[in-house]
């Protein structure tokens, strides 16, 4: 069911084609009750997320969550089922494992030991060289289910060189899809709600690489980009 096709939530909430919005679920299967009770859920989610960032002084230009949102993997559609969701919705994850992840992202604080090895020009040459390099290894494979390992990628690894490689990473990636966002209707024939879909997603895929670079917790940019590719 499609019954909010026009809005997009602070957070980068919005019906998707086909009806999978853009946080992953698929309402295919959804009954009036289902929708209202998974659109009640949705929105007090939103509600404690934002309450979070107000309390850090961000009160606009909140981050774009797409399938990280629900704290689950896509197995039985991110935990909802296809059906009859009143039971899942209570197990579903509390929202505090975001937030913390998103704090980091926000703060970008405690870089890893990588970046105390670049200094300044290095981290922001670095960076444009992560981005050329993966954007040119994306088209080479031509394998669009591959898209995200790249875009994932770039910024993990631009992140990863430290402070000035993280701001240079999402400078120039939010550049990028601002362009994208007029040249996928302009140029590729997409509607504007499919190109506000797709630029939300590439944004929220740019900022999980930029966290995993940035969280030292990961061995190698291919170990925190694997599951999504």
């Amino acid at each position: 069911m499609d019954m909010y096709p026009k809005y997009t939530s602070p957070f980068g909430y919005q019906t998707g084609k086909g009806g999978i919005d853009t946080y992953g679920v698929n309402h295919n299967g959804f009954s009036v009750r289902d929708e209202v009770e998974y659109q009640f859920a949705r929105d007090k989610r939103e509600q404690e997320l934002m309450k979070h960032y107000n309390a850090q002084g961000i009160t606009s230009n909140y981050p774009q969550y797409t399938t990280n949102f629900w704290g689950n993997n896509a197995d039985n559609n991110y935990g909802f089922g296809m059906a009859n969701i009143t039971d899942n919705i209570a197990n579903l994850p509390q929202v505090t494992p975001i937030l913390q992840q998103q704090t980091q992202l926000q703060n970008n604080i405690q870089p890893n030991n990588f970046a105390t090895q670049q200094n300044p020009l290095q981290q922001i040459v670095g960076a444009v060289g992560d981005l050329t390099t993966e954007y040119f290894n994306m088209k080479n494979h031509g394998y669009k289910n591959l898209d995200d390992y790249h875009h994932c990628k770039a910024n993990y690894n631009a992140a990863a060189r430290g402070p000035l490689g993280y701001n240079t990473a999402k400078y120039l990636g939010d550049a990028k899809e601002k362009f994208d966002f007029y040249w996928n209707q302009l140029y590729k024939g997409k509607s504007e709600q499919e190109a506000i879909a797709d630029r939300n997603h590439d944004l929220g895929v740019n900022a999980i690489g930029r966290l995993r670079g940035d969280s030292g917790l990961y061995n190698s940019a291919q170990d925190a980009c694997q599951i999504i590719a």
